[in-house]
């Protein structure tokens, strides 16, 4: 039926401003939606949750090791906040979404252990979203080096595998791709 959702690179950086334009749309009677890695402090995290209808997290790595080695961070912070934001959130208005990159994320271990953390702690609905080029254009005209640079978006037949192990782990896999 139409809303905002905050997206972009990652809206918690800027939770004060994130939480006022949610505030403001729900006092609108606006359906409002945000889309995060949850790597942010608690108390920015919850101040927006505060005003979301629905949540769109990402778990791009179960290893914290690996997931250290493919963005710079490692998942413990993201891990825990999923966690806490169990108390605050019916786990229907939460979709998980594992970004699939192929080489990096799409081993079956890891898209196995990552449905089962969710679904372990309610949350059933799991979106696969596959890599795409999108956005490399940004890193040439920034100057900068991107890390997946000549990778390839993964082929259908693969997506069903994985889609496959979601269902397989007891979630729903609502489909999809951004």
């Amino acid at each position: 039926g139409g809303g905002i959702t905050v997206g972009g690179g990652e809206p918690l950086a800027q939770y004060q401003f994130a939480a006022e334009l949610l505030q403001a749309a729900h006092h609108s009677y606006i359906h409002t939606a945000i889309e995060t890695c949850g790597y942010a402090p608690w108390p920015h995290l919850s101040a927006v949750l505060a005003h979301v209808d629905l949540l769109q997290f990402d778990i791009k790595h179960m290893d914290s090791a690996r997931h250290r080695e493919l963005t710079g961070v490692s998942n413990e912070l993201i891990l825990e906040n999923l966690k806490k934001l169990r108390s605050l959130m019916d786990p229907r208005n939460v979709i998980i979404r594992i970004p699939v990159v192929p080489g990096c994320n799409d081993s079956e271990g890891n898209v196995r252990s990552t449905v089962d953390f969710a679904t372990g702690l309610g949350f059933k609905r799991i979106e696969l979203v596959p890599y795409h080029r999108l956005g490399t254009s940004k890193y040439t005209q920034y100057g900068m080096e991107n890390p997946l640079d000549g990778g390839k978006p993964p082929a259908e037949a693969e997506m069903g595998r994985l889609r496959q192990i979601v269902a397989d782990c007891g979630a729903i896999d609502i489909g999809g791709s951004i």
